[in-house]
Protein backbone atom coordinates (compact mmCIF):
# COMPACT_ATOMS: atom_id res chain seq x y z
CA UNK A 1 0.00 0.00 0.00
CA UNK A 2 1.43 3.67 -1.21
CA UNK A 3 -0.57 6.73 0.07
CA UNK A 4 0.63 9.76 -1.88
CA UNK A 5 -0.13 13.66 -1.43
CA UNK A 6 -0.48 16.68 -3.80
CA UNK A 7 -1.24 20.30 -3.04
CA UNK A 8 -2.52 22.31 -5.93
CA UNK A 9 -4.58 25.49 -6.42
CA UNK A 10 -7.97 24.86 -8.57
CA UNK A 11 -9.43 27.34 -11.10
CA UNK A 12 -11.83 29.09 -8.51
CA UNK A 13 -8.15 29.96 -6.54
CA UNK A 14 -9.12 27.60 -3.73
CA UNK A 15 -6.08 25.43 -2.41
CA UNK A 16 -6.85 21.42 -2.93
CA UNK A 17 -5.21 18.66 -1.19
CA UNK A 18 -5.31 15.56 -3.56
CA UNK A 19 -4.56 12.26 -1.79
CA UNK A 20 -3.62 8.87 -3.61
CA UNK A 21 -3.45 5.43 -2.19
CA UNK A 22 -2.09 3.18 -4.50
CA UNK A 23 -2.21 -0.55 -3.83
CA UNK A 24 -0.86 -3.30 -5.14
CA UNK A 25 -2.63 -6.68 -4.89
CA UNK A 26 0.26 -8.84 -4.16
CA UNK A 27 4.08 -8.91 -3.32
CA UNK A 28 4.63 -10.33 -7.11
CA UNK A 29 3.32 -6.93 -8.62
CA UNK A 30 5.74 -5.39 -6.31
CA UNK A 31 8.74 -7.03 -7.31
CA UNK A 32 7.70 -7.13 -10.84
CA UNK A 33 7.69 -3.26 -10.77
CA UNK A 34 11.20 -2.52 -9.21
CA UNK A 35 12.90 -5.54 -11.13
CA UNK A 36 11.25 -3.51 -14.24
CA UNK A 37 13.08 -0.21 -13.37
CA UNK A 38 16.19 -2.43 -12.43
CA UNK A 39 16.06 -3.56 -16.12
CA UNK A 40 15.48 -0.24 -17.40
CA UNK A 41 18.47 1.16 -15.60
CA UNK A 42 21.09 -1.34 -16.24
CA UNK A 43 20.04 -1.39 -20.10
CA UNK A 44 20.37 2.20 -20.33
CA UNK A 45 24.10 1.81 -18.35
CA UNK A 46 24.71 -1.36 -21.16
CA UNK A 47 23.82 0.66 -23.85
CA UNK A 48 25.72 3.85 -22.92
CA UNK A 49 29.05 1.56 -22.42
CA UNK A 50 28.00 -0.09 -25.88
CA UNK A 51 28.44 3.53 -27.36
CA UNK A 52 31.63 4.41 -25.78
CA UNK A 53 33.00 1.20 -26.55
CA UNK A 54 31.79 1.57 -30.09
CA UNK A 55 32.86 4.98 -30.22
CA UNK A 56 36.43 4.53 -28.94
CA UNK A 57 37.00 2.01 -31.87
CA UNK A 58 35.85 4.17 -34.43
CA UNK A 59 38.16 7.10 -33.24
CA UNK A 60 40.98 4.03 -32.56
CA UNK A 61 40.56 3.18 -36.41
CA UNK A 62 39.89 6.66 -38.15
CA UNK A 63 43.09 8.01 -35.71
CA UNK A 64 45.21 4.91 -36.13
CA UNK A 65 46.35 4.74 -39.30
CA UNK A 66 47.62 8.42 -39.82
CA UNK A 67 49.59 7.86 -37.14
CA UNK A 68 50.65 4.59 -38.51
CA UNK A 69 51.78 6.41 -41.40
CA UNK A 70 53.14 9.07 -39.81
CA UNK A 71 54.86 6.96 -37.17
CA UNK A 72 56.11 4.39 -40.26
CA UNK A 73 57.70 8.12 -42.61
CA UNK A 74 59.68 9.09 -38.95
CA UNK A 75 61.66 5.94 -38.19
CA UNK A 76 62.67 5.91 -42.20
CA UNK A 77 63.25 10.11 -41.59
CA UNK A 78 65.74 8.48 -38.84
CA UNK A 79 66.91 5.47 -40.75
CA UNK A 80 68.24 8.00 -43.54
CA UNK A 81 65.19 7.93 -45.90
CA UNK A 82 64.82 11.99 -46.52
CA UNK A 83 62.94 11.22 -49.91
CA UNK A 84 59.83 9.17 -48.42
CA UNK A 85 56.81 11.68 -48.42
CA UNK A 86 53.38 11.01 -45.97
CA UNK A 87 50.53 10.06 -48.89
CA UNK A 88 47.46 10.79 -46.70
CA UNK A 89 43.59 11.50 -47.80
CA UNK A 90 41.07 12.07 -45.29
CA UNK A 91 40.50 14.63 -42.09
CA UNK A 92 41.86 17.67 -42.64
CA UNK A 93 43.82 17.94 -39.54
CA UNK A 94 45.96 15.24 -40.15
CA UNK A 95 46.44 16.28 -43.89
CA UNK A 96 47.16 19.16 -42.28
CA UNK A 97 49.80 17.82 -40.08
CA UNK A 98 51.32 15.31 -43.14
CA UNK A 99 51.78 18.29 -45.31
CA UNK A 100 53.74 19.85 -42.43
CA UNK A 101 55.80 17.31 -42.21
CA UNK A 102 56.39 16.75 -45.57
CA UNK A 103 57.42 20.26 -45.99
CA UNK A 104 59.90 19.63 -42.98
CA UNK A 105 61.36 16.71 -44.58
CA UNK A 106 61.81 18.96 -47.73
CA UNK A 107 63.78 21.89 -45.81
CA UNK A 108 66.29 19.32 -44.04
CA UNK A 109 67.11 17.97 -47.51
CA UNK A 110 67.78 21.10 -48.63
CA UNK A 111 69.34 22.07 -45.78
CA UNK A 112 71.78 19.13 -45.84
CA UNK A 113 72.13 18.99 -49.57
CA UNK A 114 73.74 22.68 -48.41
CA UNK A 115 75.51 21.50 -46.00
CA UNK A 116 77.08 18.68 -48.11
CA UNK A 117 77.69 21.29 -50.94
CA UNK A 118 79.93 23.85 -48.35
CA UNK A 119 81.89 21.00 -47.30
CA UNK A 120 83.02 20.18 -50.53
CA UNK A 121 83.76 23.61 -51.01
CA UNK A 122 85.87 23.35 -47.71
CA UNK A 123 87.41 20.78 -48.98
CA UNK A 124 88.11 22.23 -52.50
CA UNK A 125 89.40 24.98 -50.45
CA UNK A 126 91.72 23.41 -48.70
CA UNK A 127 93.35 20.95 -51.42
CA UNK A 128 94.01 24.62 -53.36
CA UNK A 129 95.36 26.63 -50.63
CA UNK A 130 97.84 24.01 -50.01
CA UNK A 131 98.79 23.68 -53.89
CA UNK A 132 99.09 27.28 -54.36
CA UNK A 133 101.01 27.52 -51.34
CA UNK A 134 102.78 24.64 -51.51
CA UNK A 135 104.36 25.17 -55.33
CA UNK A 136 106.04 28.85 -54.09
CA UNK A 137 107.56 27.14 -51.21
CA UNK A 138 108.91 24.63 -52.97
CA UNK A 139 110.74 26.47 -55.66
CA UNK A 140 111.98 28.92 -52.62
CA UNK A 141 113.03 25.74 -50.64
CA UNK A 142 114.87 23.88 -54.10
CA UNK A 143 116.57 27.07 -54.42
CA UNK A 144 117.56 27.98 -50.96
CA UNK A 145 119.14 24.30 -51.30
CA UNK A 146 121.24 24.69 -54.55
CA UNK A 147 122.71 28.10 -53.17
CA UNK A 148 123.97 26.20 -49.64
CA UNK A 149 125.35 23.30 -51.53
CA UNK A 150 127.22 25.53 -53.75
CA UNK A 151 125.53 24.16 -56.80
CA UNK A 152 125.02 27.89 -58.50
CA UNK A 153 127.67 29.36 -59.49
CA UNK A 154 128.93 32.99 -57.93
CA UNK A 155 128.13 35.19 -60.61
CA UNK A 156 124.30 33.16 -61.30
CA UNK A 157 123.70 33.66 -57.04
CA UNK A 158 122.68 36.46 -57.07
CA UNK A 159 120.09 35.75 -59.73
CA UNK A 160 118.37 33.22 -57.80
CA UNK A 161 118.79 35.26 -55.11
CA UNK A 162 116.34 37.59 -56.63
CA UNK A 163 114.15 34.56 -57.58
CA UNK A 164 113.98 33.41 -54.06
CA UNK A 165 112.63 37.39 -53.20
CA UNK A 166 109.90 37.27 -55.79
CA UNK A 167 108.77 34.28 -55.04
CA UNK A 168 108.51 34.97 -51.38
CA UNK A 169 106.96 38.25 -52.13
CA UNK A 170 104.60 36.57 -54.30
CA UNK A 171 103.48 33.98 -51.46
CA UNK A 172 103.17 36.94 -49.05
CA UNK A 173 100.35 38.38 -51.32
CA UNK A 174 99.00 35.11 -51.82
CA UNK A 175 98.18 34.75 -47.61
CA UNK A 176 97.23 38.03 -47.88
CA UNK A 177 94.74 37.65 -49.71
CA UNK A 178 93.69 34.29 -48.21
CA UNK A 179 93.13 35.96 -44.87
CA UNK A 180 91.29 39.13 -46.52
CA UNK A 181 89.37 36.18 -48.39
CA UNK A 182 88.54 34.40 -45.09
CA UNK A 183 88.07 37.75 -42.91
CA UNK A 184 85.31 38.78 -45.17
CA UNK A 185 83.67 35.25 -44.40
CA UNK A 186 84.42 35.70 -40.56
CA UNK A 187 80.40 35.87 -38.99
CA UNK A 188 82.30 39.15 -37.19
CA UNK A 189 83.40 40.99 -39.74
CA UNK A 190 81.48 44.04 -40.34
CA UNK A 191 82.01 46.89 -42.47
CA UNK A 192 82.77 50.81 -42.16
CA UNK A 193 80.08 52.58 -43.68
CA UNK A 194 80.43 56.36 -44.30
CA UNK A 195 78.12 58.30 -47.05
CA UNK A 196 80.36 59.61 -49.25
CA UNK A 197 79.85 61.20 -52.94
CA UNK A 198 80.58 58.37 -54.92
CA UNK A 199 81.23 59.86 -58.49
CA UNK A 200 84.17 61.94 -56.83
CA UNK A 201 85.39 58.81 -55.23
CA UNK A 202 85.55 56.97 -58.25
CA UNK A 203 87.47 60.17 -60.01
CA UNK A 204 90.02 60.03 -57.65
CA UNK A 205 90.75 56.76 -57.04
CA UNK A 206 91.34 56.22 -61.11
CA UNK A 207 93.72 59.31 -61.02
CA UNK A 208 95.81 57.33 -58.29
CA UNK A 209 95.96 54.28 -60.51
CA UNK A 210 96.45 56.17 -63.83
CA UNK A 211 100.23 55.87 -63.72
CA UNK A 212 100.53 52.75 -62.71
CA UNK A 213 98.37 51.62 -65.17
CA UNK A 214 100.37 54.01 -68.05
CA UNK A 215 103.60 52.54 -66.81
CA UNK A 216 102.56 48.76 -67.65
CA UNK A 217 102.13 50.22 -71.48
CA UNK A 218 97.87 49.81 -70.44
CA UNK A 219 95.53 52.09 -71.93
CA UNK A 220 92.09 53.63 -69.67
CA UNK A 221 89.48 54.86 -71.22
CA UNK A 222 86.99 57.03 -69.17
CA UNK A 223 83.65 57.70 -69.27
CA UNK A 224 82.22 59.42 -65.93
CA UNK A 225 78.82 60.84 -65.69
CA UNK A 226 78.87 65.18 -64.12
CA UNK A 227 76.14 64.15 -61.88
CA UNK A 228 76.69 63.00 -58.38
CA UNK A 229 75.27 60.74 -56.18
CA UNK A 230 76.44 59.30 -52.58
CA UNK A 231 76.10 56.37 -51.86
CA UNK A 232 76.84 54.73 -47.98
CA UNK A 233 80.22 52.67 -48.41
CA UNK A 234 83.47 51.22 -46.82
CA UNK A 235 86.17 53.24 -48.88
CA UNK A 236 89.32 50.64 -47.96
CA UNK A 237 87.05 47.85 -48.74
CA UNK A 238 85.53 49.10 -52.15
CA UNK A 239 88.80 50.34 -53.51
CA UNK A 240 89.60 46.73 -52.71
CA UNK A 241 87.01 45.08 -54.99
CA UNK A 242 87.69 47.72 -57.39
CA UNK A 243 91.68 46.75 -57.66
CA UNK A 244 91.15 42.91 -57.84
CA UNK A 245 89.10 43.39 -61.06
CA UNK A 246 91.72 46.33 -62.45
CA UNK A 247 94.53 44.55 -61.40
CA UNK A 248 92.82 41.21 -63.05
CA UNK A 249 93.31 42.72 -66.50
CA UNK A 250 96.32 44.10 -65.67
CA UNK A 251 97.61 40.05 -64.98
CA UNK A 252 95.97 38.37 -67.70
CA UNK A 253 96.51 40.41 -70.53
CA UNK A 254 99.92 42.15 -72.89
CA UNK A 255 100.36 45.56 -73.03
CA UNK A 256 98.52 47.80 -75.10
CA UNK A 257 95.44 46.24 -73.90
CA UNK A 258 92.55 49.03 -73.71
CA UNK A 259 90.60 49.27 -69.80
CA UNK A 260 87.54 51.04 -70.02
CA UNK A 261 85.37 52.23 -67.13
CA UNK A 262 82.07 53.59 -66.93
CA UNK A 263 79.87 55.55 -64.30
CA UNK A 264 76.64 56.65 -64.29
CA UNK A 265 73.73 56.84 -62.42
CA UNK A 266 70.33 54.71 -63.11
CA UNK A 267 66.94 53.78 -62.18
CA UNK A 268 66.25 57.93 -60.92
CA UNK A 269 62.84 58.07 -59.20
CA UNK A 270 62.13 60.19 -62.32
CA UNK A 271 62.67 57.68 -64.65
CA UNK A 272 61.60 54.18 -62.81
CA UNK A 273 59.70 53.09 -59.31
CA UNK A 274 63.29 51.11 -58.89
CA UNK A 275 65.83 52.59 -56.85
CA UNK A 276 68.35 54.91 -57.70
CA UNK A 277 72.08 53.09 -58.51
CA UNK A 278 74.94 53.76 -59.43
CA UNK A 279 76.42 51.72 -62.20
CA UNK A 280 79.99 51.25 -62.50
CA UNK A 281 81.07 48.95 -65.52
CA UNK A 282 84.79 47.76 -65.41
CA UNK A 283 86.09 45.76 -68.39
CA UNK A 284 88.51 45.64 -71.47
CA UNK A 285 89.47 44.25 -74.79
CA UNK A 286 92.01 41.87 -73.46
CA UNK A 287 92.16 38.46 -74.38
CA UNK A 288 88.78 37.64 -72.44
CA UNK A 289 87.63 35.07 -70.04
CA UNK A 290 87.13 31.13 -71.16
CA UNK A 291 83.39 30.24 -71.90
CA UNK A 292 83.85 27.02 -69.13
CA UNK A 293 84.65 29.43 -66.46
CA UNK A 294 82.54 32.25 -66.84
CA UNK A 295 79.55 30.60 -65.38
CA UNK A 296 81.22 30.54 -62.17
CA UNK A 297 84.04 33.02 -62.59
CA UNK A 298 82.67 34.56 -59.34
CA UNK A 299 83.54 31.35 -57.12
CA UNK A 300 86.84 30.81 -55.37
CA UNK A 301 89.85 29.25 -56.53
CA UNK A 302 88.24 29.92 -59.99
CA UNK A 303 91.57 30.13 -62.62
CA UNK A 304 91.86 30.68 -66.00
CA UNK A 305 93.86 28.20 -68.67
CA UNK A 306 96.05 29.29 -70.80
CA UNK A 307 93.65 31.38 -72.70
CA UNK A 308 94.09 33.66 -70.04
CA UNK A 309 97.88 34.05 -70.63
CA UNK A 310 98.81 31.80 -67.62
CA UNK A 311 97.43 30.27 -64.18
CA UNK A 312 98.78 33.45 -62.00
CA UNK A 313 96.94 33.70 -58.63
CA UNK A 314 95.05 32.11 -55.96
CA UNK A 315 91.83 32.85 -58.53
CA UNK A 316 89.95 34.88 -54.94
CA UNK A 317 90.19 38.31 -56.17
CA UNK A 318 87.09 38.31 -58.10
CA UNK A 319 84.91 35.88 -55.32
CA UNK A 320 86.65 38.69 -52.61
CA UNK A 321 85.28 41.52 -54.87
CA UNK A 322 81.48 39.84 -55.04
CA UNK A 323 81.46 40.04 -51.51
CA UNK A 324 82.51 43.52 -50.78
CA UNK A 325 79.58 44.76 -53.47
CA UNK A 326 77.07 42.54 -52.11
CA UNK A 327 78.25 43.62 -48.34
CA UNK A 328 77.36 46.69 -50.17
CA UNK A 329 74.31 46.33 -51.02
CA UNK A 330 74.58 46.11 -54.70
CA UNK A 331 75.53 42.97 -57.81
CA UNK A 332 78.02 42.64 -60.10
CA UNK A 333 77.80 40.28 -62.98
CA UNK A 334 79.82 39.55 -65.79
CA UNK A 335 78.36 40.98 -68.96
CA UNK A 336 78.79 40.13 -72.96
CA UNK A 337 80.36 43.23 -74.44
CA UNK A 338 81.84 41.70 -77.59
CA UNK A 339 79.47 43.92 -79.73
CA UNK A 340 81.36 46.85 -78.63
CA UNK A 341 84.78 45.16 -78.74
CA UNK A 342 85.11 44.48 -75.22
CA UNK A 343 85.80 40.91 -74.36
CA UNK A 344 85.39 41.29 -70.39
CA UNK A 345 82.98 43.81 -68.85
CA UNK A 346 82.02 43.61 -65.42
CA UNK A 347 78.99 45.54 -64.34
CA UNK A 348 78.48 46.66 -60.45
CA UNK A 349 75.49 48.41 -59.50
CA UNK A 350 75.47 49.94 -55.66
CA UNK A 351 72.42 51.63 -54.24
CA UNK A 352 72.16 55.47 -53.47
CA UNK A 353 72.19 56.61 -50.41
CA UNK A 354 68.38 57.05 -49.83
CA UNK A 355 68.13 53.62 -50.56
CA UNK A 356 70.78 52.10 -48.48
Amino acid sequence: LEIRKYSFTGDDGERYMLIMNTSFTDKRSIDAYYNGLTAIGIGIIVSYALSVLGFVLWLSRKVRKPLNTLNNAMLAFADGDRGQAVEYSGSAEFVQICDSFNNMSKQLRRSEHAKMEMEEQKRKMLADISHDLKTPITTIQGYAKALADGLIASEEQKKYLNKIYNKSVGLTELINTFYEYSKLEHPDFSYSFKIIEIVEFLREYLADRYEEISDKGFELELEITEESAACSIDKLQLKRAFDNIINNSLKHNASGTKIFITVGIVNKPSESEENAEVEIVMGDNGVGIPAEIAGVIFDPFVIGDDSRNSRQGSGLGLSISKKIIEGHGGRITLENWEKKGYYTAFKIRIPTAQHC
